[in-house]
């Protein structure tokens, strides 16, 4: 009887197997004949005792477009499921299943066709959401990390379009690895700061100080209270920002202008009267060396191949005992003795020792210099801020200096940190906290943290105004901001000077000028060429253009400033307007009437009184009356303070406002060092003239 029942049993347990195999071979059958129905319900019967090719069978289902059941998740779901059960089959139970073509081989190729539809489905849609998601749900697959990237593209261009600073934050945040985080980071800064200081009140200014020190915009945010706190240019608003905002980089700037201003004209007891009401003042040393040298200025001069310095009439100031001798600057001066150099005060007293090979003057408390071929940095007190390790190191710049080590440029703060290695062909000056940098002939932008916050994607970049810079790409010129948006697109063939608000823009062969957001305000509607490109910059409120043969004055609003009288008219400027009739150029009021004669073959604009003039190939200077006070004898005449300088057959002379020739038209160049005194230049060779009389002091002849 127990024999009876055993293969009773065993006969029961076949036919379910038989019933079983049955049934995958049925779902498989009916899969190949679309029958996705009875397919899915045999696969969904089997699914508990064979579970591997089951949902194999399922996966193949639901990763089918064209049937009821399809599904991408569940695709997803079932040959994952599939995959994993399949791993723990022993190798005879996976060789039954290859007449269902279930193996390690059909469950990968399932695997990638459900990856490469899932990744064609989430870039139909491409948002960060579908992206998301397909990293998330179909971590297994190879398009993960592309899928990854699409992402955070998407998710970037999310932020851009929303394009606030909490968009950004939000960005760096979620996708602290993405490609994009570093833009992100710049943008978030630059929002952020244009959001905080929207209202541009020095409030803001100072909050976004406060909030953000580490930001690259701080810059500018300092030099924006510190414009603001003192736009009235008086020792009160300079005095108020130091006691406001003492730990500003501008604090030492203020101090300079108060001094200035509170000297500006002579006071009995003035230096003691300024220590008791500023005993704050922190160049208090230099004080008293002014309070003794207060109106001197000392010039080098040479006898018998040693140098010293003289005051302006010519006296002996300082023994002529140095081999060479540099101009004074913050009080000091280089010189050097038995091949070394150190500085000297103007009482002639040594403040920096004979150390160095090479020396320039300083500025802003720091002067370069060299030793053994190489350059670095010291201050006032002969500190060794950077050591004599450069090949070439610049000026600092907002606390900064371009260095140059094997042919290469980087950037090097004045305490000493390196803000970015050697790695630039072209290194800029910092302006604000940015800086253009240039690799391999394409030029970008950093920040003073050495990050790039525009790429090196430009054939030229250079600074405009108002944190905008004019650019180059394929042959083209635009107009980009810091923080990289196009202000005006790369369709342009020249971009000229911002000046007063305006920008030339040349496309085409024709010309016009738009504004600081990229908007036109002269149309382009006047005919160019290269020799109307240092007339078109603004000036006094008006630009010349050429219209119909003849040069029209423009204003900043698109206006054309006309007087039917007359058959051309200048730019306006001082009450006075160059007015033509036939061939002959003269003055007019703002009405029209003629203030001085058409007489002059081309008339300039007034400035301060005076008039460059020309009579056939010469100029000459008249004033207000129309009295020539240079005779029309010179190729050029310039303004140079309270003098004019004046050129003929390429040697440089000069004139006083009264007419009078102070200096001879016979020197290469000519250099005003004060009201009283003038280097005139021949080679090295240097002259020295006392302009009140016109006679020679000295120098090095």
């Amino acid at each position: 009887m127990k024999i009876k029942c055993s293969y009773i049993l065993l006969l029961f347990c076949l036919l379910c197997v038989h019933a079983m195999g049955d049934k995958l071979k049925k779902g498989f059958e009916r899969l190949t004949l679309f029958d996705y129905y009875q397919a899915k319900q045999c696969f969904i019967d089997e699914l508990n005792s064979n579970p591997a090719p089951a949902a194999y069978g399922l996966s193949l289902i639901y990763a089918t477009e064209n049937n009821p059941f399809y599904s991408m998740d569940s695709a997803r779901k079932f040959i994952l499921f599939s995959d994993s059960m399949y791993q723990t089959l022993r190798p005879k139970e996976k060789s039954k299943l290859l007449k269902y073509g279930v193996s390690d081989l059909s469950i990968g190729q399932q695997k990638d066709t459900i990856c490469t539809r899932a990744y064609r489905l989430a870039g139909v849609m491409n948002s960060p959401v579908s992206w998301d998601r397909y990293v998330n749900e179909f971590a297994f697959c190879a398009q993960r990390a592309t899928a990854e990237d699409n992402r955070n593209a998407a998710a970037m261009r999310v932020a851009k379009q929303e394009n606030k600073s909490t968009a950004f934050k939000s960005f760096m945040e979620n996708y602290p690895n993405a490609k994009e985080f570093h833009e992100a980071e710049n943008l978030y800064q630059q929002r952020t700061f244009e959001e905080i200081t929207a209202d541009e009140r020095i409030e803001s200014y100072a909050l976004f100080v406060r909030k953000y020190p580490d930001f690259p915009q701080r810059m500018q945010a300092e030099r924006m209270i510190y414009t603001l706190s003192t736009a009235s240019k008086t020792i009160p608003a300079y005095r108020h920002f130091v006691r406001t905002f003492p730990s500003s980089r501008f604090v030492q700037t203020a101090w300079r202008e108060i001094y200035k201003l509170y000297f500006k004209t002579y006071r009995p007891n003035a230096f003691e009267q300024f220590k008791a009401e500023f005993p704050a003042y922190p160049f208090m040393q230099e004080l008293e060396l002014d309070k003794v040298l207060e109106n001197s200025l000392l010039l080098p001069f040479e006898r018998g191949g040693k140098w010293g310095y003289m005051n302006e009439d010519g006296k002996e100031f300082i023994k002529a005992d140095y081999d060479d001798a540099g101009t004074f600057s913050e009080g000091l001066a280089p010189v050097m003795k038995n091949g070394k150099y150190g500085y000297i005060s103007k009482s002639g007293k040594v403040v920096i020792s004979f150390l160095f090979e090479d020396a320039e003057g300083f500025k802003n408390n720091t002067a370069v210099v060299g030793s053994g071929g190489k350059y670095g940095l010291i201050n006032r007190n002969g500190d060794i801020l950077l050591p004599t390790i450069y090949d070439e190191l610049s000026d600092p710049s907002e606390d900064i200096c371009v260095v140059v080590q094997n042919g290469h440029s980087g950037y090097v703060s004045t305490s000493g940190n390196t803000v970015v290695n050697c790695i630039f062909d072209f290194a800029g000056d910092f302006m604000d906290g940015y800086a253009i940098v240039g690799v391999q002939d394409v030029y970008g932008l950093i920040n003073n943290s050495g990050k790039y916050v525009i790429d090196p994607d430009f054939e030229e970049l250079m600074p405009l105004c108002n944190q905008l810079m004019k650019a180059r790409k394929h042959g083209s010129w635009g107009i980009i901001s810091h923080s990289g948006e196009t202000i005006v697109p790369f369709v342009h063939d020249i971009i000229g000077e911002c000046r007063e608000g305006r920008i030339l823009l040349v496309r085409n062969g024709k010309y016009g000028f738009c504004n600081l957001k990229g908007k036109m305000i002269v149309p382009m509607n006047y005919r160019f060429n290269e020799k109307l490109l240092a007339l078109s910059v603004y000036n006094n409120g008006y630009v010349l253009v050429q219209d119909q043969g003849r040069m029209v004055p423009v204003d900043t609003g698109g206006m054309k400033f006309n007087l039917s009288a007359y058959d051309e008219t200048g730019i306006p400027q001082e009450n006075f307007v160059p007015v033509r009739r036939g061939k002959k150029w003269g003055y007019a009021d703002s009405n029209g009437k003629l203030r001085i004669n058409t007489q002059f073959d081309k008339a300039g604009s007034f400035n301060s009184g005076f008039a460059t003039v020309r009579q056939g190939k010469s100029f000459g200077l008249i004033d207000s009356t129309g009295k020539m006070v240079i005779p029309a004898e010179y190729q050029e005449i310039l303004p140079a303070g309270i003098y004019f300088q004046v050129k003929r057959e390429g040697k440089a002379g000069l004139f006083s406002q009264a007419g009078v020739m102070v200096i001879p038209a016979s020197y290469d160049r000519i250099e005003i060092l004060s009201t009283r005194s003038a280097a005139a230049w021949n080679g090295e060779i240097r002259t020295y003239y006392n302009l009140a009389s016109g006679k020679v002091t000295g120098g090095n002849q």
